[in-house]
């Protein structure tokens, strides 16, 4: 840290700002001097290069003030340096997001994470400075790296450290040194990561022995100590003349294999990639390929390997370009070497197979010109692939499907054939092979659109059958609520809602596929319920007919036994008639019964009657409040006989439920003895915890049973209702 403070000094003290101070810039020697690289956003501090709102820099390590494009001053490094700091003592960076704008963001509105959170150990003296060093305004920063650098030099005294032993004189690589010199030193240079983590070395065993433990903080001496010796190269990249700026500008890229991490050090997180961005940089690459500009897509995909190193796509991309290249300049170098030996015809083939890799290589173009009386082979050649490749556009409709490629490809074939016919062979070839580019462009073009136009017609087509098999659901889903579904086939019902509910999810996702199957399962499970409960309303109204017809002879019979004048069984008989034509047939029934009986027994008092009746009344009310309460117990304590199947539906139907309403309205109650029979009308309303609210009603006969003076249920049979 010391040395990378005066490395950055010394520019500033020369007006340089670095502007992009960041990890990959700042690289440690096998003697373990510190070296600041890339100095290609670097500018003297009177230039205005950011006065028009252009953003430079690495976004992760950029200052406020940078990302905005105002104009900038030395104190954009201290930002930098701070952010650099933070990133070498807890292995992350202050500023993390998961895309470019997410950095952006944070580095313009966040504070950093306090560092003590990532590693407890770290001294406060400089985790203080470094949060100093990161304030959003300049002013409240350090104002010269000078500042940082005496508290940086306190600290270390404060430990008890001395001066490094490797020396503390500036090192400058002049610009004399040769290229080969500068990329050997390069080469020999490892990461700075792995460079902060070497540790000192070790006293001897008795040294060893002797030394007290030291506090867990002196573990950061070795990132503040690597030595006092300092940017060795710094001058010369500033500096540099052109020709030699251009050689080390041109240098491939350095790969070093890291040292052993010391243990004082936590491993670092890796930063979570710019996804965007490097997606941005990835398409680029791509396009640069495939229309022939190797050398850009070759930076590209440069750009996206320090994104992502490991990326598989940018290293082909850049596999792919070098290749290109190379070939290129051998096509070129050895069409040179036969033009020169009078081997025209040869010179000309090589040329042409240069140019149908790269039709606009100025080299191969220029070569061409010369050799234009001699490339009538390669014309020809040209000439016929080109109509071939024209023919396959046509095909997959580039005429119409992209229009502005193929009629550019029409324009570049009218100026190739006047070159032809003219004998400019040459020329012609280039031409011609620049034109088959666009062809391909457009085939390509074409190919995609309609590929595209397929995709959405496919995916218009599946939404609509989603949609169709939802409304599909939706009516049967109607009728089986209207035929009581929700309560004769209660499972399969539920199962329908659940089936049709992922379908809708999957709708809401897009998946319009997997939306039909949910709801055409749905579908095939909510018929199933709705067969269920009309068999069910079959086979109750069955039962109430059988009843009435029952009942109706049972009147019949007390008819003829009583005397006439009985004017309240008269009344009875006459409203049972009534709703017998109404199709109450359950009601029917119970009036017909109740008509027969006040024929049988026309002197017992009504009193009579409701006092054997209100025990029955008050058993109904418990029955209706332990619904009400969801009490299982109370409900099996006046119920004894509740058990097996029939209690653990009841028990599930208590914990599917929000809430429940059920309404028991009597029609007839009928004793004998310690046997009563009780038909009532049954209103059930539900509240479930989806937030859906089925309801039936049913005609309901109880058998009672009173034993030690109370009455209890036997047994329930629920019939549909109309």
């Amino acid at each position: 840290m010391v040395e990378i403070c005066e490395g950055v000094i010394h520019a500033h003290e020369n007006q340089v700002i670095h502007r992009d101070i960041k990890p990959g810039n700042v690289l440690v020697t096998k003697s373990g001097h510190v070296k600041i690289l890339d100095f290609g956003l670097a500018r003297m501090v009177s230039s205005d290069i950011t006065r028009s709102g252009q953003v430079l820099g690495t976004p992760n390590y950029m200052s406020p003030e940078q990302i905005k494009g105002t104009n900038l001053d030395h104190r954009t490094d201290i930002f930098s340096l701070g952010v650099l700091f933070y990133e070498l003592l807890t292995s992350r960076k202050p500023f993390e997001g998961d895309s470019y704008t997410s950095v952006i963001y944070k580095v313009l509105q966040a504070d950093p994470v306090p560092m003590q959170h990532h590693d407890p150990n770290i001294p406060h003296e400089l985790s203080d400075m470094i949060d100093r060093a990161l304030q959003k305004e300049p002013e409240k920063r350090f104002q010269q790296v000078d500042e940082m650098l005496r508290e940086l030099e306190a600290f270390r005294h404060s430990l008890g450290g001395s001066q490094p032993t490797s020396g503390s004189t500036l090192s400058l690589d002049l610009p004399s040194q040769s290229s080969s010199d500068k990329t050997a030193v390069t080469r020999s240079i490892p990461s700075l990561r792995s460079a902060v983590a070497v540790r000192p070395p070790l006293p001897s065993e008795q040294e060893a022995k002797e030394q007290p433990p030291q506090p867990s903080k002196f573990r950061y001496i070795a990132a503040i100590s690597l030595s006092a010796a300092v940017l060795s190269i710094v001058l010369f990249l500033v500096f540099r003349p052109p020709w030699r700026k251009a050689e080390t500008d041109q240098a491939p890229p350095v790969s070093s294999t890291p040292s052993p991490r010391s243990p004082s050090f936590p491993p670092p997180t890796p930063a979570a990639p710019a996804d965007a961005e490097l997606a941005r940089t990835l398409k680029s690459a791509r396009h640069l390929l495939e229309t022939r500009k190797y050398s850009d897509a070759a930076t590209e995909a440069q750009q996206a390997l320090e994104l992502a190193p490991d990326n598989s796509d940018a290293t082909a991309i850049l596999q792919q370009a070098r290749e290109r290249l190379e070939k290129i300049e051998q096509g070129n170098r050895q069409a040179r070497m036969l033009h020169a030996a009078g081997k025209y015809e040869q010179a000309t083939g090589v040329l042409s197979e240069v140019l149908k890799i790269a039709p606009s290589d100025p080299e191969a173009r220029r070569l061409s010109v010369q050799l234009d009386r001699y490339a009538q082979k390669g014309a020809d050649e040209a000439l016929a692939e080109l109509k071939q490749v024209k023919s396959r556009s046509e095909e997959a409709g580039a005429p119409e499907l992209a229009q502005s490629l193929f009629d550019q490809a029409k324009r570049g074939e009218q100026q190739a054939i006047p070159l032809y016919t003219s004998r400019q062979f040459g020329q012609a070839s280039a031409k011609l092979f620049e034109t088959m580019d666009l062809y391909r462009q457009a085939e390509k073009a074409a190919r995609e659109l309609r590929e595209n136009t397929r995709k959405a017609a496919e995916r218009t087509q599946l939404r609509d059958q989603a949609e169709s098999a939802r409304q599909a659901y939706e009516r049967e889903r109607s009728r089986a609520v209207e035929a009581g579904a929700e309560g004769k086939a209660a499972n399969l019902f539920r199962e329908a809602s659940r089936l049709a509910g992922e379908g809708q999810a999957s709708w809401e996702h897009g998946d319009f596929q997997s939306a039909r199957r949910g709801y055409e399962a749905g579908l095939t499970s909510m018929q199933k319920a709705l067969d269920t409960a009309l068999k069910s309303r079959q086979q109750g109204e069955q039962a109430l007919q059988t009843d009435l017809d029952s009942a109706h002879a049972a009147l019949e019979a007390a008819k003829r036994e009583a005397p006439s004048g009985n004017q309240r069984a008269e009344e009875e008989e006459a409203r049972a008639v009534d709703l017998a034509r109404q199709g109450k047939l359950g009601e029917a029934a119970a009036a017909f019964r109740q008509a027969a009986s006040l024929f049988h027994s026309p002197a017992h008092s009504e009193q009579t009657i409701e006092v054997q009746r209100q025990p029955i009344l008050v058993l109904l009310k418990r029955y209706e409040a332990a619904y009400v309460n969801k009490d299982l117990a109370a409900l099996k304590n006046i119920w004894p006989g509740l058990g097996g199947a029939q209690e653990r539906a009841i028990k599930e139907e208590f914990e599917y439920a929000r809430s429940i309403q059920v309404d028991l309205q009597v029609v007839d109650i009928q004793t004998s003895g310690d046997q009563a029979t009780v038909i009532c009308r049954r209103e059930y309303r539900l509240l479930t915890v989806d937030g859906r609210k089925p309801q039936s009603e049913t005609r309901t006969t109880l058998h009672l049973k009173n034993s030690g003076g109370s009455w209890t249920i036997e047994s329930i049979r629920f019939e549909a209702g109309r």
